[in-house]
């Protein structure tokens, strides 16, 4: 988790320098102030791994291939060249697979923020941006990741993609009761929100 400063709009990267520490994005119309929090990924070691470690699968498969299909003796054997084919596949498909796990994995735009208004969060299968009197409460669930629920719905929001443990998730959801309880009755009819006055 970390305390926004206005720098640059986490939805959708406008410079905010210079402006007041309560304002709205004059781009996208975030609303922010002293107290919103913005949490957002931390690149996974997954990310690491497949960096370093698969050059090297890369590498070895790719020499197996060239042996396979040019140096091996029994290069004819049908089984031999079925298996070669395979391999030149993985070889072409997993630079492109790994390439746009990376792009996905490090790119802006993914994250959750607590805001004046709402709970506003955005993943690769999410984008919400929900007003705290649509909020019925924030909880986190058995798998770890927070769980909004609103009023009047049995209908869920489940953030994920965003949290690295249990204790950041147990943040956002305290920051969350607080905020709720903090703006709740600030929050303007129509759901635009107001930040509190200081």
């Amino acid at each position: 988790m970390s305390a926004f400063h206005p720098g640059r709009c986490p939805d959708c990267g406008y410079s905010l320098k210079g402006l007041p520490a309560q304002h709205r994005c004059p781009e996208c119309g975030f609303l922010y102030d002293q107290r919103t929090r913005v949490w957002r990924p931390r690149r996974p070691w997954k990310i690491y791994i497949y960096v370093v470690g698969i050059p090297f699968l890369w590498i070895s498969l790719l020499v197996n291939a060239y042996v396979h299909t040019f140096a091996s003796p029994h290069r004819e054997d049908p089984r031999l060249r079925a298996a070669a084919t395979v391999e030149w596949i993985v070889l072409v498909t997993a630079p492109v697979v790994g390439l746009w796990r990376a792009w996905r994995s490090t790119r802006r735009g993914r994250f959750a923020a607590i805001t004046p208004k709402g709970i506003r969060a955005r993943t690769k299968d999410l984008d919400i941006d929900l007003a705290w009197e649509d909020i019925a409460g924030v909880t986190a669930k058995r798998a770890g990741d927070p769980e909004i629920r609103q009023h009047g719905s049995r209908r869920t929001h489940v953030i994920r993609f965003i949290f690295d443990d249990p204790d950041d998730v147990a943040r956002f959801c305290a920051a969350a009761s607080r905020a709720k309880h903090r703006y709740g009755r600030l929050c303007s009819p129509d759901g635009a929100g107001a930040a509190p006055a200081t």
